[in-house]
């Protein structure tokens, strides 16, 4: 047995324990996420019967939440200047809030676009993040894809202070907008946000740290969106 048979051997060797341990891995981490969405937090939280409506919505990947574009506490074209937008902002009930990975957001307008680079930079690295908002004209119809919630008003200032600190803002205090289209060149636009984006924080583990904070009944951990909308459709 020659040296090159031999170091092909030992590579094959190394090659494959890679490939066990990765899967390994993917594996694992299918695990917690199944068992940490089947677990729930708040599980004995009141639910109120009038309140402020709220809406979770997914895209099959990614989950947005809605809420009133006005309400006593707030009115979001004071803070997310309607200038920002082509249209949609003057006539529209309702604005939804996406937290997630910039280039994801950026680069990948639609799953056909998706390059490798992008999706192994949002998994395994530590990547900026952006704020996607849309505005809405009106509510949207409940489904399987779409969960309305009630929550009180203290449940909404709760939800207000977190999704106002998910924004960068400038010396000024103003959010700052990014240079792009958005994906409808007229109801929505991208902002700098706060955090990184990491295979342990995703899109979808934003929407439920926002349930978590305010009382809602959620998943422990949810990565994936279907693990937001679990309990929700209690």
């Amino acid at each position: 047995m020659n040296d090159l048979t031999i170091l092909s051997r030992s590579l094959l060797k190394y090659a494959g324990l890679g490939v066990l341990i990765a899967l390994s891995m993917v594996v694992l981490y299918l695990a917690a996420a199944l068992i940490l969405t089947l677990v729930p937090v708040n599980s004995e939280a009141p639910v109120p019967q009038d309140g402020v409506t709220i809406f979770v919505l997914s895209n099959t990947v990614h989950t947005d939440i809605l809420v009133p574009v006005v309400h006593p506490e707030i009115d979001w074209r004071t803070v997310i200047d309607p200038g920002d937008f082509a249209s949609g902002s003057d006539r529209s009930e309702y604005i939804a809030f996406g937290w997630g990975d910039k280039g994801f957001y950026l680069d990948t307008p639609t799953w056909a676009q998706l390059k490798i680079s992008t999706a192994i930079k949002a998994m395994l690295l530590l990547s900026p993040t952006a704020m996607h908002i849309s505005y809405y004209r009106k509510k949207p119809a409940t489904g399987d894809l779409v969960k309305k919630l009630v929550i009180s008003d203290g449940q909404y200032r709760r939800l207000v202070h977190y999704l106002l600190a998910s924004f960068q803002q400038d010396k000024q205090g103003n959010f700052r907008l990014i240079s792009h289209p958005g994906y409808y060149n007229l109801n929505d636009r991208f902002y700098e946000a706060n955090g990184y984006y990491t295979l342990f924080k995703t899109c979808n583990n934003w929407t439920n740290r926002a349930l978590k904070d305010i009382s809602v009944k959620t998943a422990v951990w949810a990565p994936f969106d279907k693990s937001v909308l679990y309990h929700l459709n209690e």
